[in-house]
């Protein structure tokens, strides 16, 4: 394991908390422009994941609630991204007293993903990666100009390409690779049904790895908890990356529709 479970900690602990769980890349390169405009209002709370290939799901959850703990957070809203948010409904989980989860909002995230076979190509793309660096080199390339064409045209989002660019290693994709075959075989519905708590679902309209249009009637018909939705014509499946502003703007209005 090149690295342990890392957090860093953002504003005043006497604000209301928001806990990020990042997506299948697994780090906070990427969360700067939403940070900035929220950390006036919120304890913005934020992990980058150990690149392990061992770790199932609850491990990610039972070490996320320790390293929280040990930091004095023992309750918060979860800002799950998409690989995160199957992190997400372990950690919403009433039987685990340690930890009491006020709200979830899903940014691409789901609850039984609504393409299995789609988590199998992209699998398929980084192994691609790990195999073939020049191949892999060109990907963040092409991925860096189109940030910087379509994108949200900010300085943290220029500074945030380079970031994340930079932290895509062989490791990287491995364990990339092993969180896309945890996505593949969690099946959560049994403990979303039990959820109370407010759900909202955040997404970008050109989002083509977790269709919004899939993951909403899902919500609806199986989380009790479930609050509303909320599409982001501009935005892609990184909703929180590529549309920074209307997605803290739409986090800010759910939370304070619930308080």
């Amino acid at each position: 394991m090149e690295e342990p479970l890392q957090i860093r900690i953002h504003g005043s602990p006497t604000l209301p908390t928001l806990i990020y769980l990042p997506g299948t890349h697994g780090d906070w390169s990427i969360i700067a422009g939403l940070r900035n405009q929220l950390v006036p209002q919120f304890c913005f709370v934020e992990f980058t994941y150990p690149r392990t290939t061992i770790w199932a799901l609850a491990d990610y959850a039972e070490n996320i609630r320790r390293i929280l703990k040990a930091n004095g957070i023992n309750e918060g809203w979860l800002l799950a991204e998409s690989f995160g948010s199957q992190i997400a409904w372990l950690l919403a989980d009433a039987s685990q007293a340690d930890f009491k989860c006020q709200g979830i909002i899903l940014a691409g995230g789901f609850g039984r993903h609504p393409l299995p076979w789609g988590v199998q190509i992209v699998g398929k793309g980084f192994q691609q990666f790990r195999a073939n660096e020049r191949r892999g080199q060109q990907s963040m390339k092409s991925y860096a100009c189109y940030v910087r064409c379509f994108y949200e045209e900010t300085p943290e989002t220029i500074a945030s390409v380079d970031t994340f660019i930079q932290r895509r290693t062989a490791a990287d994709a491995d364990a990339a690779v092993h969180r896309l075959r945890l996505i593949y075989g969690h099946a959560p519905a049994e403990l979303i049904r039990r959820i109370r708590m407010p759900v909202f679902s955040l997404s970008g309209f050109w989002d083509q790895l977790v269709p919004w249009f899939m993951v909403t009637p899902w919500l609806r018909r199986n989380c009790p908890g479930y609050r509303g939705s909320r599409v982001i014509l501009k935005a892609d499946h990184n909703v929180l990356f590529s549309a920074p502003t209307e997605s803290a703007r739409t986090i800010q209005e759910w939370i304070g529709r619930v308080k």
